[in-house]
């Protein structure tokens, strides 16, 4: 596809070259994944003997993975205590590794069981842990996943559950892909979403001194203070968030940051991400073919998961976006007295640069058809038997204009391609990354 960049700096035809100057090459998925999600899981038994021996063993070690809090309160025990020793009264078990968290807590009133909550994490590429998640999970690579979690929970410490049950409450399905252009040619052609998707507090990731943060959108990313860039997008509801960034900046930083990184990232392919987190049962199984249990979810159903998101969150708010400001920029053309007016091209820009600043999205794209067909329907005789040379000029001021607010582009809306893509994508493709490490 047009909007997929390619790698032009590391020429394959050079690859002996680069390699020998410490760059490494892979190959990783272009798919529809799991990064972290959080699921409930159901306890079947807890060996209160084996936890016990995993406390003594961790306090010998100085390991910090398992907390457990006792109480002499039956009342804010876990409803699964029996009140006998080695351990007769607990009120919560946390264990933490790299790649998950449990934590186990006492049910509510009306609950007749206790909450266990699994909240599991991307395992990194072996050989390649300095890139954390930058790659993802198939469906049936996260079941095998939490699956070999959960056996390790129960061989370590005692705690057994419910088989092929693990109810989804939050996930993430991200892809990543190479663009032109990188993350601004992605906010560009994307980010208009954020002008019409109502529910949502919008934002947008800046980037100053290699360290990126959250910032309201206040101002235009286009306009803001020298040395501070854009490096992502991200919109939150309730239950739902999108987010459209930087991967590999994201990845570069959190490595290097680490104060006892065995590994510097010099350079790492250019890849956007974009990634959607979804919350709630409910919620999950509206988009899921009406499941929520992990382990009967199929590869199809996140793809169509990941369809139905791009359709409503990206789609439907970029496409109404662009059909207001399509027909304001024919109409401010069809109705413009321009015989006694030889700015009136300038005034014009001005006009449409100020629409597009109201909606707060920040960019519009026009293409060189667009400025032939709606010159030509203007009611000025002159214009009309001179429509090309008009639509030329035209073109030529917008583009001298130079304001960032409005881009002049040959052949189709580059969205519309994307928005095909995201909200048609199926199966995957290998792509190829380079990293140079010190």
């Amino acid at each position: 596809m047009d909007f997929f960049a390619e790698e032009v700096f590391l020429d394959k035809s050079m690859r002996k070259i680069h390699e020998a100057n410490g760059y490494k090459f892979l190959t990783v998925p272009m798919r529809v994944g799991f990064d972290r999600i959080r699921v409930v899981l159901d306890i079947k038994e807890i060996d209160w003997n084996k936890l016990a021996n995993a406390m003594e063993r961790e306090k010998e070690l100085h390991m910090d993975a398992l907390t457990v809090k006792q109480t002499v309160n039956s009342e804010q025990a876990l409803l699964i205590c029996n009140g006998k020793q080695p351990l007769p009264w607990v009120s919560d078990v946390m264990i933490r590794f790299s790649n998950f968290t449990l934590s186990i807590n006492r049910g509510n009133g009306r609950s007749n069981h206790d909450i266990c909550s699994l909240e599991v994490f991307i395992s990194p590429l072996k050989g390649y842990e300095y890139l954390g998640n930058f790659s993802n999970n198939s469906c049936e690579e996260e079941q095998s996943y939490v699956r070999e979690s959960i056996q390790k929970i129960g061989e370590n410490y005692g705690i057994y559950f419910i088989k092929d049950y693990a109810g989804l409450r939050q996930m993430e399905l991200n892809i990543n892909f190479k663009m032109k252009r990188g993350i601004v040619g992605a906010i560009e052609t994307l980010g208009a979403y954020q002008a019409k998707l109502n529910g949502f507090t919008h934002s947008e990731y800046k980037e100053n001194g290699g360290e990126s943060y959250l910032a309201n959108k206040e101002t235009l990313w286009r306009t803001i203070l020298s040395g501070v860039f854009p490096t992502g997008l991200v919109s939150t509801s309730t239950n739902r968030i999108v987010k459209i960034y930087d991967k590999s900046r994201e990845t570069i930083y959190s490595n290097n940051k680490k104060p006892k990184s065995d590994v510097i990232i010099k350079e790492l392919s250019k890849m956007c991400r974009i990634e959607y987190t979804v919350k709630r049962k409910e919620i999950i199984g509206q988009y899921c073919n009406k499941k929520s249990n992990l382990f009967e979810l199929t590869q199809e159903d996140i793809e169509g998961a990941f369809r139905k998101l791009s359709e409503e969150l990206l789609a439907i708010p970029i496409k109404d976006y662009y059909r207001e400001i399509d027909d304001a920029f024919a109409k401010y053309l069809e109705n413009l007295d321009i015989t006694k007016d030889r700015k009136w091209r300038e005034k014009f820009f001005s006009r449409i640069v100020e629409k597009v600043n109201s909606y707060g999205a920040g960019i519009y794209i026009v293409t060189e058809d667009d400025i032939y067909s709606a010159t030509s329907h203007m009611s000025a005789k002159t214009v009309t038997s001179n429509a090309k040379r008009t639509a030329n000029l035209t073109i030529r001021v917008f583009k001298d204009m130079g304001n960032k607010s409005i881009r002049v582009v040959q052949g189709e809306k580059e969205y519309k391609a994307v928005l095909e893509w995201l909200c048609g994508i199926k199966g995957e493709e290998e792509q190829e990354i380079y990293v140079l490490c010190e």
